[in-house]
């Protein structure tokens, strides 16, 4: 129990009396959605944390928090090439508090499928997903996520299948094109049609050259190595690296050199 018990008039004085107002709840979380803008996910958390326990907004405090940790926990899985970290399953905590204070809030619904995905918790993911749907009848976006959770199955042609069918949507945006493409290309892979393959990663490569991510050019290196083309391979892995996924550097050292 430690210090915190105490200060348990202090804490009750917060809780009861003394807390933030609600302007001054909407400002921390104006500050907060700043810092998670600029990628300072931990100081997001340490800012908001002090006030999780309040009604008013809770939801909105508790989606931010959760948000922040699966930033950090990506990121430490992704530098460290570990499978997982600590702070999704805190994530997952905070999402579902939100979920739980607002059934409606559906960010935190997509939120928690990639933390489910990220865990390779697919079969958990296909329920969730199809109890999504029930909830959020009108959305279509669910039946891209429902793809993607067929290729965390293994199921690469269920899945194209699924995208091929959200394609034929109207005013789809850059990011959902992307994701569809991307994970063609991964489905091409799992059932080794690796020209199709750096076709769909080239395709989403090229609608946001600017701001691709390194991801897709780890993937199509995959692609490129499969194809026994190994000059493109490496380019693809440098791009990736350089773009933040470090996790390449021993395929750049066994591999390329």
């Amino acid at each position: 129990m430690f210090l915190r018990t105490l200060f348990f008039s202090a804490v009750l004085c917060f809780v009861f009396s003394c807390g933030p107002s609600s302007s001054e709840i909407d400002e921390l979380l104006k500050e907060a959605n700043s810092l998670i803008a600029k990628e300072s996910y931990q100081e997001a958390v340490n800012l908001l944390m002090d006030v999780s326990v309040q009604s008013y907004k809770a939801d909105s405090i508790n989606y931010l928090i959760g948000l922040s940790y699966f930033e950090i926990g990506y990121n430490k899985v992704e530098e460290k090439g570990l499978e997982e970290e600590y702070e999704y399953y805190w994530c997952l905590g905070y999402l579902e508090d939100c979920i739980a204070l607002n059934p409606d809030f559906f960010d935190a619904y997509i939120s928690k499928y990639n933390v489910l995905h990220n865990l390779g918790r697919h079969t958990e993911n296909i329920e969730f997903v199809e109890k999504t749907q029930k909830h959020f009848k009108d959305s279509i976006h669910l039946i891209e996520l429902k793809a993607i959770t067929k290729y965390g199955l293994g199921d690469y042609v269920g899945s194209n299948i699924l995208l091929d069918s959200f394609l034929t949507y109207e005013n789809l945006d850059t990011t959902d094109l992307v994701s569809i493409y991307r994970f063609k290309g991964n489905n091409y892979l799992g059932i080794g049609a690796h020209s199709s393959a750096i076709e769909a990663f080239t395709v989403a490569i090229d609608l946001d050259p600017e701001t691709s991510n390194g991801l897709l050019f780890h993937e199509r290196a995959i692609a490129y190595r499969k194809s026994y083309r190994k000059k493109e391979a490496c380019t693809d892995y440098r791009q990736a690296f350089d773009l933040g996924v470090y996790k390449v550097s021993k395929h750049l050292k066994d591999y390329c050199n």
